[in-house]
């Protein structure tokens, strides 16, 4: 008798006791058992548990998981594989910005708008009343215009960065990364130097994957004519599973 031919409660017996593996317990989350003891629970689960249809039941079904745990190896390695693909700048990069003089008239200070270059007047202005004579500033210049835009690349051409700008880390937007991007996402933490961008290891996820494939071998057999082997050798595996990698290629090429 197969699983198809339990009854309902008898199918949620099955499933509860295959992910318990406790029959009292699966018992009574798939039967009603508001008017028994537990004495009674016990005693039922234990004579469903061990029941001829049960017993095959279970064994079909147990059967079938192992299948399905089969196909995940292919999720899994697929899960390696896009974790040690990812870019990583699609979550956090180093990149370098303009200077406020790239793109200023005549590369003079550039203002982001009118309402800056008055906050900074008005700064020195406050300043220099507080101030000996000898300790005035003068006020700033307006010569760079408005427009200034952070995010723009460094003007080649700037007489004040010489092209070079400044350097900056950015932390982009997670809730929009690509599928391989979210899957090397591992979160974030708040540190006293700021936000840490998380993430999983790629050179496990490839060491990992690696040895899935049988990457990882310290004896290879080369074939000559015909696939005749010629030779065996021993390979010393570095720890860098990149460097390994490479080994495998090389050794691949050579055998065609």
């Amino acid at each position: 008798m197969t699983q198809s031919k339990l009854n309902a409660a008898e199918r949620r017996f099955v499933v509860f006791l295959i992910e318990s593996n406790n029959a009292t317990d699966a018992y009574r989350k798939s039967h009603d058992v508001t008017n028994l003891t537990e004495e009674q629970i016990g005693q039922r689960a234990y004579r469903l548990r061990n029941s001829a249809k049960l017993k095959k039941a279970l064994e079909a079904a147990r059967k079938k998981a192992s299948k399905d745990a089969v196909m995940d190896v292919q999720d899994v390695l697929r899960e390696w594989a896009d974790i040690f693909t990812a870019d990583v700048n699609e979550l956090m990069s180093y990149q370098r910005r303009c200077c406020r003089h790239c793109y200023g008239v005549g590369h003079a200070y550039q203002w982001t708008d009118a309402n800056e270059y008055a906050a900074a007047v008005a700064k020195v202005i406050d300043e220099n009343s507080n101030a000996r004579q000898r300790d005035q500033k003068p006020l700033p210049e307006m010569a760079g215009g408005v427009g200034f835009d952070f995010t723009l690349r460094p003007h080649l051409e700037c007489s004040k960065c010489r092209g070079e700008g400044h350097g900056m880390v950015v932390c982009h937007d997670t809730t929009l990364l690509s599928g391989k991007a979210r899957k090397l996402y591992a979160g974030v933490q708040q540190t006293q130097h700021g936000i840490k961008i998380l993430t999983r290891d790629q050179d496990a996820a490839l060491a990992n994957f690696a040895k899935a494939l049988g990457i990882f071998t310290e004896k290879v057999e080369l074939t000559g004519k015909d696939g005749a082997p010629i030779a065996t050798t021993n390979i010393p595996l570095p720890a860098d599973p990149i460097e390994a990698a490479k080994i495998y290629q090389a050794i691949i090429k050579g055998q065609q």
